[in-house]
């Protein structure tokens, strides 16, 4: 038994993917300082508010945990 598989061009990079791209770069904030990653485990009802909380205000989950963090961690130090 042999299978025979049909192989297609690759799709081409469209000129308005690459403008999204080059738009979008300098919207990143640029990476301060050396990062570490950070993994936690959540309740998936938690997860699914805190999801729809940063879409509703149009951020990234890394970012608002970010803030948080450091918005305790400077009230700590105080």
């Amino acid at each position: 038994m042999s299978k025979t598989i049909s192989m297609t061009a690759r799709a081409r990079k469209s000129a308005k993917a690459n403008q999204w791209v080059e738009e979008n770069v300098e919207a990143r904030p640029p990476p301060v300082g050396r990062r570490k990653r950070l993994t936690i485990d959540m309740d998936a009802d938690a997860h699914r508010e805190l999801k729809m909380h940063c879409a509703k205000n149009d951020r990234q989950i890394s970012e608002f945990v970010r803030e948080l963090i450091d918005r305790e961690v400077s009230a700590s130090r105080e």
